[in-house]
């Protein structure tokens, strides 16, 4: 072939290859808000365009919110006015193209309307599509989510093994604890080292926050990442969640190879606290890992104590300056940390039991301390997975740490506070969860709490981390 003809050739099959950005090809200019009561008959394209444009215009919107999120209950991020009815619509939609029949009628609508079922089922990329965009935003109907998680699950061998990240991601996002979500974790096991690496972090997250670290079929994942710290670059080191380490590396090697790398990259270091975390779980559940370490590392970690106790400090009194139409929620987010913590205060006050909202503890904030080394921690929704009563990993792990420091948890679920009718009723809830040292706090001495690691840690050594 001639060289010139070569060279026309090749540019032209440069220019057909050249790679348009996720936002460019799915948010349009001149989108319009769909109706409720049209998208029922919207087809598989049309409702995955629609979807992605009303998911980029609610995240818009939530930025623009004081602190990031708009008013809603907990750290619920909320929705638009009048967008929740929007995307319970899509969500049916987005079922019923996803299983390839009517799951659900519209408002005023007898059932099985002719017209809306689908032809045909819609293939499972764009299932996986209607999923993304329902967890980017937590909103929609369950049933539907039930319906598209169930279908990926089902048909996991037909996705590329890059997919199975963003499963991980969406399920995470929505606090989705499925049984068949270590299926996931199998259809990864070959290609985690295939990756991106920055994608690879997120999909470690995403596993550890889904509690599958004790999956068999997680052994590959804790294998690879070990052997990825010592050439990860030191920005997706930093983007490791504190309880992907806490969970994933779980040997004694791995987590000290983690520590020496944050000390090698500690001027990429911009948010501490996931480091904080991960030094009080050594310290508290791993003393014998925790007096391996050396002195260099064992400094390094004191000096991050430190600037985020002096940086915590300047915080909160900033905080005090703040008017309080800044702070938009259903409760006073500058002395309680729910709605749930708000009211099982003002109960424990109307009680007479004299106690402390939002103490610090290391690196955690306790919900309310009582007499001693009695804490009640109020366990909103988000410290549950979705429709579950099994706590969070991060939650769990919080409260394994919170017990290590020797303080005598008391939990308050959510979903038994708020089942209870009448303020009688919620009292003698906490009188019988409530400890005799709350109501006498003169019953045993004074302790001190072990929140910050200083010196020698207390307890028996328990040995380096295997396992759970």
């Amino acid at each position: 072939m001639d060289p010139e003809c070569f060279r026309i050739f090749w540019s032209f099959c440069a220019r057909r290859r050249q790679r348009i950005s996720p936002k460019a090809f799915w948010i349009q200019a001149d989108h319009v808000t769909p109706e409720p009561s049209t998208v029922a008959y919207m087809n598989t394209r049309e409702l995955k365009f629609a979807m992605m444009n009303e998911a980029y215009l609610v995240r818009k919107w939530r930025s623009g919110q004081p602190k990031g999120q708009a008013p809603g209950v907990g750290h619920s991020p909320g929705l638009p006015a009048e967008a929740q009815e929007l995307w319970m619509a899509f969500g049916y939609r987005a079922a019923e193209l996803a299983c390839g029949r009517s799951v659900q009628p519209m408002p005023g609508e007898p059932e099985g309307v002719e017209g809306r079922v689908p032809r045909v089922q819609c293939s499972l990329q764009s299932t996986l599509r209607f999923l993304q965009a329902m967890a980017s935003v937590q909103a929609g109907p369950h049933s539907a989510v039930l319906v598209l998680v169930n279908r990926v699950l089902e048909n996991l061998r037909d996705l590329n093994p890059h997919q199975g990240f963003y499963v991980l991601q969406a399920m995470s996002r929505l606090r989705l604890k499925h049984p068949k979500a270590g299926r996931v974790l199998r259809h990864l096991s070959l290609a985690w080292r295939s990756l991106v690496e920055k994608t690879f972090v997120k999909s470690a997250n995403a596993v550890a926050k889904l509690d599958l670290s004790q999956e068999l079929w997680a052994k590959p994942l804790k294998m690879t990442l070990f052997t990825w710290l010592s050439t990860m670059s030191p920005q997706n080191l930093l983007r490791l969640k504190a309880i992907a380490v806490m969970e994933l590396l779980d040997e004694g090697e791995a987590m000290r190879s983690y520590l020496q790398r944050c000390l090698e990259d500690r001027h990429h270091l911009v948010y501490s606290r996931h480091l904080q975390m991960v030094e009080l779980h050594v310290h508290l559940l791993y003393p014998n890992l925790w007096n391996s370490l050396s002195e260099e590392v064992r400094l390094f970690l004191e000096e991050i104590r430190e600037a985020a106790n002096a940086s915590r400090e300047d915080s909160h009194s900033d905080d005090d300056d703040l008017p309080a139409t800044e702070l938009v929620r259903q409760f006073d987010r500058q002395r309680f940390n729910s709605e749930l913590h708000q009211e099982v205060s003002r109960m424990l006050s109307s009680m007479g039991l004299q106690h402390r909202n939002k103490l610090s503890a290391g690196p955690m904030v306790l919900d309310i301390h009582l007499a001693e080394m009695c804490i009640v921690e109020a366990a909103p929704a988000w410290q549950y997975y979705l429709r579950s009563s099994h706590l969070t990993a991060l939650a769990r792990r919080r409260q394994e740490m919170l017990q290590a420091m020797g303080f005598q948890v008391i939990v308050i679920p959510h979903f038994e506070w708020f089942q209870l009718e009448s303020p009688d009723a919620q009292r003698e809830f906490l009188r019988q969860r409530l400890p005799k040292e709350a109501w006498h706090p003169n019953l045993h001495g004074r302790h001190e709490p072990r929140g910050e690691p200083r010196g020698e840690p207390r307890g028996e050594p328990r040995g380096e981390p295997r396992g759970r």
